[in-house]
């Protein structure tokens, strides 16, 4: 997204077009860096995001998926997954870990 002075819920750029496509859609996917020094902070930017522009969008199904999850140790990152909210699914990948592109690739196929 767009920096705080040129919000997409305003109707700045192709933002505003990406929002109000995703009113169509059944689960949001957020993909967030896991290497980020503030996951929580990228999250809430986003949801604030979509809460001014529909507040419906964000109370639609969401997946958190922390990316990069190779480089960082397993204990940073469940420390950063403790830190976003306990009712999203949150999941990790890697392009270099084959079994979590597995997992990914299922979970993405079981949305309906």
């Amino acid at each position: 997204f767009p920096s705080h002075d040129r919000m997409a819920s305003e109707g700045k750029g192709l933002g505003h077009k990406f929002l109000r496509h995703i009113e169509k859609v059944k689960v949001l996917l957020h993909c967030i860096d896991s290497t980020s020094d503030d996951i929580l902070k990228d999250y809430q930017t986003v949801i604030s995001e979509l809460q001014t522009f529909n507040p419906e969008i964000a109370q639609k199904e969401q997946i958190i998926i922390l990316t990069k999850s190779d480089l960082i140790s397993e204990e940073e990152l469940n420390k950063k997954i403790k830190l976003l909210p306990k009712k999203i699914k949150i999941i990790t990948s890697s392009i270099h870990n084959w079994d979590q592109i597995q997992n990914l690739k299922k979970l993405l196929s079981s949305i309906k």
